[in-house]
């Protein structure tokens, strides 16, 4: 059983899979009851977003002091991706952040969404309740997907 809870934790901790992969892992692979799937999958994947937002936050900033390429480079990255999304996030404020985390595709969730959230300058403590509200979203989205095709009723 131990082995069970590592394995979920671990794929809902990694940048790839997350929750997505945590959910139906502890689901269909463990048999876990859908509560119990949900609450450790998001733990999981906010507690780890938590700690590479912070990564993100410090290692930005220290990296832009001390190395004038890095800070070239992100002012570049940084400039670039505002302006080809400032219209959503203008449009749709928090929300935005939220629903790209929210979202389970490719190349979205709560690792992308702490990239966006220190991009955009969203302060870290908002930024943590933002990817805890688009990590629940997609939460709820990913075990309602796993126990339809699994055919249960929540």
């Amino acid at each position: 059983m131990v082995g069970q809870w590592w394995s979920v934790i671990l794929t809902s901790a990694a940048p790839i899979s997350e929750l997505r992969g945590g959910i139906p892992l502890a689901m269909a692979g463990f048999h876990w009851p859908w509560w119990q799937a949900f609450v450790v999958a998001v733990l999981a994947n906010w507690l780890s977003s938590v700690v590479w937002l912070g990564f993100l936050v410090v290692g930005a900033d220290w990296a832009r002091r001390k190395i004038k390429l890095i800070d070239k480079f992100l002012n570049w990255l940084y400039a670039r991706t505002q302006a080809k999304h400032e219209k959503s996030f203008a449009r749709w404020g928090s929300l935005a952040l939220i629903i790209f985390i929210g979202i389970p595709l490719p190349m979205t969730g709560a690792w992308s969404g702490a990239v966006a959230a220190v991009i955009f300058g969203i302060p870290w403590r908002r930024a943590l309740w933002l990817l805890l509200a688009g990590i629940v979203a997609a939460g709820v989205i990913v075990t309602l997907v796993t126990a339809s095709a699994m055919g249960l009723v929540l």
